[in-house]
């Protein structure tokens, strides 16, 4: 019996520690009381945005933040609050820093008078958590380098250090800004050097209509003879491009600035004509949305048959689904919808696009009212 009871209690110690060590963190605590705590204690502040839905935020919290190691450290340093993002506080911490929160989990070291000093997003291990952290303590924060950067500091081991903490913080849009003012002092073949490839790669393929993606296309054989791998090269030009394609079809129903679609269609349906791995089926969407841009029903018809002949259209259900929609709603001649429906019940029957019935519904409706 003192055997059974003595292993109770300590079964009831080891839940308590476990509870204590995920207990450090505050949760969804007013803002305005976890400064004042942070100021009492002269701690820095340790933030955790997460969401219910979130499986990345649920690694850290269960897996991550309760070991020893982090526990101690952050227990150590910091206030630690946790903040639902989508309950009352935390929709109250997101209007205060705005521009600062846009996936889960985002992690902040904040002073105790609301300054950010460093950011970190997604789920990693604690030895990466904890290193993380003592780099943005140590300086080498977006925050604290960007402050650096504004005051002119264009030294290039500090430019490069720069860099690489904003593409690690997603910080996208400042990359460029700065990848590009560093790159306006070098000729543009300069891409062709590996040191400056590395900074520049991630602005040449977020955009096909600059002038530094059109010049990869031009000196492709220039990269592949100066080591860089030629498959790799064109599967990243065919990833940009094809994603911008996608875009443009998606904007076709919903843009007022017709006259600039239109610009970007031309730019791509131009680019697409370079002898790219994959670029044939970049060329035929594009001209498709070149049609339906036109609002020319029948020649959307005459390419989309011709390029289906030709394999060269996205089997995307969404896509197809979309094209067919739109030549029921707008083709006039009987024949060529007569044509579309053939070719949709025979998909349906071969199974090659889910959840046909109603665009079937609709050109069936469609026949009806021409007889």
């Amino acid at each position: 019996m003192k055997r059974i009871l003595f292993a109770i209690v300590l079964g009831m110690i080891a839940l308590s520690a476990i509870g204590q060590e995920k207990a450090y963190f505050l949760e969804d605590e007013p803002w305005e009381k976890v400064l004042k705590q942070a100021k009492k204690t002269d701690k820095l502040i340790f933030v955790d945005c997460y969401t219910q839905w979130c499986g990345p935020c649920k690694i850290l919290m269960n897996k991550i933040f309760p070991q020893k190691e982090v526990h101690d450290y952050m227990d150590e340093k910091f206030v630690c609050v946790k903040y639902d993002m989508e309950k009352e506080e935390g929709e109250k911490f997101l209007k205060l820093y705005p521009d600062i929160i846009y996936g889960y989990p985002t992690l902040l070291v904040i002073s105790s008078e609301g300054e950010i000093l460093h950011r970190m997003l997604g789920a990693r291990t604690a030895e990466e958590l904890l290193g993380g952290i003592e780099d943005g303590l140590a300086g080498n924060s977006i925050y604290i380098m960007g402050k650096e950067y504004q005051q002119g500091n264009r030294d290039k081991d500090f430019i490069q250090k720069y860099l690489y903490l904003l593409i690690n913080s997603y910080e996208s849009e400042k990359y460029q800004e700065v990848a590009y003012d560093y790159f306006s002092h070098f000729p543009i073949d300069s891409l062709l050097n590996k040191e400056v490839w590395d900074i520049m790669s991630p602005c040449v393929f977020a955009n096909p209509y600059n002038r530094e993606f059109r010049f990869v296309l031009d000196h492709l054989y220039d990269f592949q003879r100066r080591g860089w791998d030629r498959y790799d090269m064109e599967n990243r030009i065919y990833v940009t491009m094809k994603s911008h394609v996608v875009s443009l079809s998606s904007a076709i129903s919903t843009t007022e600035n017709r006259d600039s679609l239109e610009r970007k269609i031309d730019q791509i349906i131009e680019l697409a004509k370079y002898p790219v791995k994959g670029f044939p089926t970049i060329l035929a969407e594009a001209m498709l949305d070149k049609a339906l841009l036109a609002n020319d029903a029948e020649k959307v018809y005459e390419r989309f048959v011709a390029f289906s002949d030709c394999n060269f259209i996205s089997k995307s259900p969404a896509y197809v689904a979309f094209i067919y929609c739109y030549l029921f709603e707008n083709l006039t001649d009987k024949q060529r919808i007569q044509n579309c429906m053939d070719e949709l019940l025979a998909l349906q029957e071969a199974g090659g696009i889910k959840d046909l019935d109603k665009i079937i519904a609709l050109g069936k409706e469609k026949l009806g009212n021409m007889e």
